[in-house]
């Protein structure tokens, strides 16, 4: 992969930290309560003693302490008298040069960013965990506990997105969000599916629970955005009547719910010190701006397509649209808890015990494939294990029936890539090949084309509507500070119109003399491109095929396949540049004025 226009230093991980993976197996309990929350404290107890061997014996330089205890295990799978336990365990590594996060120059080479980074060193002492596996596998304690540990993985902690000083990574949004300054537009954007079976035709996604893991603006502004719109905006109006803002989650479709978790800004150490951000401005550069409303858009699309669906947007993002691999174990954690007959918590049956769930990731973790920041002798030995702990976290909740939905990404944009390739899809959406329940999503425009930044979503995924890259003007990136870019209107924008509730809007240039502008029209609505917007029109289908079925018994993504009545050619595919056809399923979106009187 050829991303090096205007990367700058892309950071792809925290700096300094090292997640220890343990994938061990515990005899049966009948307390269901104790195979969802294994006794920690004797593993921890030894993973502390094995790294203190280590340091003792000279093969581990650096001295390692607990962020967070193993409160992540996540039961996997089970056998009649075993239980197999997935466990992630945060660790910090104090350095004396330790300072942020770590990041990447350019577009190559060794990811090890000086001496002040020690995680991929770190993890090349640990023999990527396999000299803690064999500390613990010899260990008479452990074995005595229950517990067989059957390997040990350190990989680095991973962001899902993420840059130092305002250059983001791929995966990132398309362009910044447009205004819809339409004279005289009031109601909605009606979206509508443009050919499907009767069955999925008429359903409304009644009885389905649909999560959307992503940002979140604060609930006040919301309301208020809500109450500026008006008639302006009916989608908003039925979204926030009734919205559900904390425990518990019950609001009734239309209304949808908003869990705002605490999701810490993340900040790169130095003078001054820098935010890790993610986006694209208008011209394809990489120049971070807020996207709080990133995951209420994608709500808004869920419930225009589901309008009976239960929906409830998790923050796992800041509001610079980043997060990191253990927000995300902890929403999907506590989302396993509620799927379960008894919830550990609560003791009592989870909300979402026997209940059809569909989870929308628009979001991608991990670095690109073909694009990955670390040596290559290193590079299976570290994403491997990465890979299988983002599965295994999956698998579990797939366990329990949950569907998901995912983005393939948008790295095939033309304006970050010389190449002109298409790329496969990024992770999750790539972890389709090991997991049926997962449905990977590409982008077309209004015409049926992939669009040209989207990603292949691969054999199993499917396309539809997310827009094209919008048309700047002027039309060259060469505006001086006293120069504000603008879209080219000359053709209509060709974007999802969604919810948007931020008084502000990031600048479409980088170059733009202030980073934001008031918002121009109070409707609350917005243009928006990317696979991140045309995969809710998926979670919206899925949605539908799960109304009145058992998810547990159900093929969804092959039901959606199947009901794909169009195709599209992905052109320029992979290294050998191949064309190959795929389903999509195509959705239009009208926009419905307001009757005048007389």
């Amino acid at each position: 992969m050829n991303t090096n226009t205007n990367m700058g230093n892309t950071v792809y991980w925290h700096k300094n930290q090292v997640i220890v993976r343990l994938k061990s197996q515990r005899q049966r309990s009948t307390s269901e309560e104790h195979l969802i929350n294994p006794p920690i404290e004797v593993v921890s107890q030894k993973l502390r003693d094995a790294f203190k061997s280590l340091k003792q014996r000279n093969i581990l330089k650096e001295d390692v302490q607990f962020i967070e205890a193993l409160e992540h295990c996540m039961l996997v799978s089970t056998t009649a008298s075993v239980d197999n336990v997935d466990g992630a365990l945060f660790c910090r590594i104090n350095s004396s040069t330790r300072t942020g996060m770590g990041s990447m120059q350019g577009n190559g080479g060794i990811a090890g960013m000086g001496d002040d980074d020690r995680t991929l060193a770190v993890i090349e002492q640990l023999d990527y965990g396999k000299a803690l596996q064999e500390i613990l596998q010899q260990d008479e304690g452990l074995r005595r506990a229950g517990f067989s540990i059957e390997c040990v993985d350190a990989i680095p902690h991973w962001f899902k997105a993420g840059t130092d000083g305002n250059i983001p990574t791929q995966g990132c949004p398309l362009s910044p969000p447009i205004p819809v300054k339409e004279s005289g537009a009031a109601g909605r954007w009606k979206l509508q599916f443009s050919q499907l079976p009767d069955a999925l035709e008429n359903a409304t996604g009644k009885g389905v629970k649909v999560l959307v893991l992503d940002t979140l603006p604060k609930p006040d502004q919301i309301l208020k955005a809500a109450h500026q719109a008006g008639s302006n905006n009916m989608l908003l109006q039925e979204m926030t009547n009734d919205m559900r803002d904390e425990k518990p989650f019950d609001a009734v479709p239309p209304s949808i719910n908003v869990n705002y978790q605490s999701v810490p800004d993340i900040i790169l150490e130095g003078d001054p010190p820098k935010r890790v951000v993610t986006g694209k401005d208008i011209y394809g550069r990489h120049a971070g701006f807020h996207m709080a409303d990133h995951g209420l858009f994608i709500a808004g699309i869920v419930r225009d397509l589901a309008p009976e669906a239960t929906i409830e947007c998790i923050r796992v993002l800041n509001d610079d649209g980043v997060g990191d691999l253990n927000t995300l174990i902890k929403a999907l954690k506590d989302i396993h808890k509620r799927m379960l007959g008894v919830n550990p918590d609560t003791k009592k049956e989870g909300d979402l015990y026997n209940k059809p769930v569909v989870i929308n990731l628009s979001l991608v973790v991990l670095p690109p494939e073909d694009d990955i920041p670390i040596p290559k002798q290193m590079v299976e030995a570290i994403l491997k294990p990465s890979r299988d702990l983002l599965s295994s976290l999956l698998q579990g909740l797939a366990d329990q029936g949950a569907i998901f939905v995912a983005s393939a990404g948008n790295d095939s944009d033309p304006r970050m890539d010389t190449s002109e390739k298409r790329f496969g899809p990024r992770y999750p959406a790539a972890l389709a090949d090991q997991l049926t329940v997962m449905i990977p999503v590409g982008a077309v425009n209004r015409n049926g084309d992939a669009a040209r930044y989207s990603n292949y979503p691969g054999p199993h995924g499917i396309a539809t509507y997310g827009g094209d890259i919008p048309k700047p003007d002027p039309w060259l990136p060469s505006a001086m500070d006293h120069v504000v870019a603008h879209v080219d209107t000359t053709d209509p924008i060709d974007a999802l119109c969604g919810v948007y509730t931020a008084a502000k809007y990031p600048a479409l240039s980088m170059n733009d003399p202030e980073p934001e502008y008031a918002a121009p029209y109070s409707k609350a609505w917005a243009h928006w491109s990317g696979t991140s917007f045309a995969t809710p029109i998926i979670s919206a289908l899925a949605a539908r095929v799960l109304q009145g079925r058992d998810p547990k018994s159900t093929n969804v993504r092959q039901v959606i396949l199947d009901a794909a009545m169009d195709e599209v050619i992905w052109t320029e595919v992979g290294e050998e540049g191949r064309d190959i056809p795929e389903p999509m399923i195509m959705a239009v979106q009208v926009h419905h004025r307001r009757r005048q009187p007389g």
